[in-house]
């Protein structure tokens, strides 16, 4: 998992947008074998790049209803201390069944990517900060931090 930050200048003001791609930060967690505090976590970026305002969003893709043969109420119950606890935007969507065909017979995988959802936000509310930190480690980003960078430069 990477943070990559699109910085603005050193200002009287500086708000703070955080783009987070959960599926990337849950493996890069798991594989460490660590947990994240979500409250310090934003509080370190806060204190890290002088933010005075900070916006946080959460991005994830959940298993549709009956497709699992366990409760998802963790799962929203986790969703709703984002939202309601720390004041996270939590953007969600089903995960896409598809269903595969190999040598070993039919598969169905399920795929959640959300980067194009963070890409649009992060571009639709390119005004409204002078800071984006995006947790990924989805190199395919670098692409999306070098054009914030250079058009925050043209402003």
């Amino acid at each position: 998992m990477n943070m990559f930050s699109a910085n603005s200048q050193n200002q009287a003001t500086n708000t703070v947008y955080v783009f987070i791609d959960a599926s990337n930060l849950w493996e890069a967690l798991k594989a460490k074998s660590k947990f994240l505090d979500f409250d310090k976590t934003i509080k370190y970026i806060k204190e890290k790049f002088n933010g005075t305002s900070i916006k946080a969003f959460y991005y994830t893709a959940y298993p549709a209803e009956g497709t699992r043969n366990y409760s998802l109420d963790g799962k929203h119950k986790f969703f709703t201390f984002l939202s309601k606890g720390l004041g996270f935007a939590v953007i969600k969507k089903e995960l896409k069944r598809i269903s595969v065909v190999n040598e070993h017979g039919e598969l169905i995988e399920e795929k959640g990517n959300m980067d194009v959802e963070i890409t649009i936000d992060a571009l639709h509310h390119f005004k409204k900060y002078d800071t984006a930190v995006f947790f990924t480690g989805d190199s395919d980003f670098l692409a999306l931090v070098t054009y914030l960078k250079n058009h925050r430069s043209e402003e």
